[in-house]
Formats: structure tokens, sequence, C-alpha cells
């Protein structure tokens, strides 16, 4: 039996760097329309996800999905939609498990950015 293929997708905006935090992360610059290249970036992580499975011939079902930060809430809801149907369509997606993802006190997919 196969390992179980496992995905972990970075978003690494905050609404501000916490002084704890060590992650690869940054505090956003602007608003939310302005400051958050959403659409720039999940198309270049669905480019690099492409050429991942290409590289290392990835023919195992897709178990679970992570998506960490940074504060991945502050990306839209459509956003989060369109990066998980581009993973759909680049890995071999059957019964996934859990997709889960970290969020914020006052801060969800498509609202407005609370202050953590």
């Amino acid at each position: 039996m196969p390992i179980p293929l496992s995905l972990y997708i970075h978003m690494p905006w905050c609404v501000q760097k916490c002084p704890y935090c060590d992650f690869n992360s940054h505090a956003l610059r602007g608003d939310l329309t302005t400051g958050l290249p959403e659409q720039d970036y999940i198309s270049q992580l669905l480019t690099d996800l492409a050429r991942d499975v290409e590289r290392f011939e990835e023919n195992r079902s897709l178990h679970s999905i992570f998506i960490g930060g940074g504060t991945p809430s502050l990306f839209s809801g459509s956003a989060i939609q369109h990066l998980l149907d581009g993973v759909r369509e680049r890995l071999l997606v059957r019964r996934t498990r859990a997709i889960t993802s970290d969020l914020k006190n006052r801060n969800y997919f498509g609202g407005k950015p609370g202050n953590g």
C-alpha cells in the first residue's frame, strides 16, 4: 500500500507580523485589494505544483490538504476555491479526508481582517 500523499500550501501574509512567529510570513501592506497578490500568488502555486507532479511522477491519491501561513483566511473564498480546483486538476483526488486551514480570530475567508 503506498504512503498517503498530503499537501501543504503556504500563504505567507498576515494582518501584522507577530513577535513570536518564526514562520515565513509578512505583514499585509495596504488593504486586501492592494496588498495581497491573490491571483498572482495562486497562479504561481499551481504552476509550481504542476512542475512538481511532473518531476516526481506523482500518481498517488491526495489524502489531505493543509493551508497554513501566515493567515490563509486573508484570501477570498473565490481565491481558495480556485486554488483547490487547481489542485484537483493536477493531482488524483479520490477521497480527500481532510482539508484544513489556519484561521485567526475575527478573520475568515471573504471577511474583513481582524487584529489577530
